[in-house]
């Protein structure tokens, strides 16, 4: 979505009264992890959250305002779904990291542990402040926002 206010709204006019509307957008702090442009998908043109008074991103966009601004709309659920994603990635040292360091580093990790380095914590804890990973590539892990919204009349 270029543009997700408009969307929204031009989808809004597509729900008939007493209809629905799912909305699941990816969190801007488990997902995008206190980066942005996105590193994990290039298409993303916002951030989304869910209810911060103040967001780290110069493009967030707060789901909860969205929702209200639309005509007739109540608001059934409203809902982070952090299903095993790692909390102590959502923010980072602020340190912009070269795309091909990133990728180096992603990619150095877990070839240590085959060659029979025994994992650090500190480093990895070190790293994961440094190069976020995009942590919704298990089938397991969530890092979304998902609302149902009501159209009354």
């Amino acid at each position: 979505m270029r543009d997700p206010r408009k969307t929204l709204l031009d989808w809004w006019q597509w729900v008939n009264p007493g209809g629905h509307l799912i909305l699941i957008v990816p969190d801007e702090d488990l997902y995008e992890q206190g980066v942005f442009p996105s590193q994990f998908n290039p298409a993303h043109t916002c951030a989304f959250t869910m209810g911060k008074a103040r967001s780290w991103s110069p493009v967030s966009l707060n789901v909860r305002d969205l929702a209200r601004d639309l005509p007739n709309a109540e608001i059934i659920q409203l809902t982070l779904r952090d299903h095993g994603s790692d909390r102590r990635r959502q923010s980072h040292s602020g340190i912009r990291v070269p795309p091909s360091l990133a990728y180096f580093v992603r990619r150095l990790r877990p070839s240590l542990g085959k060659r029979g380095w025994q994992a650090n914590p500190y480093l990895d804890r070190a790293l994961a402040r440094l190069v976020p990973i995009n942590q919704t590539t298990r089938p397991d892990v969530l890092a979304q926002i998902q609302g149902v919204l009501r159209k009354t009349r």
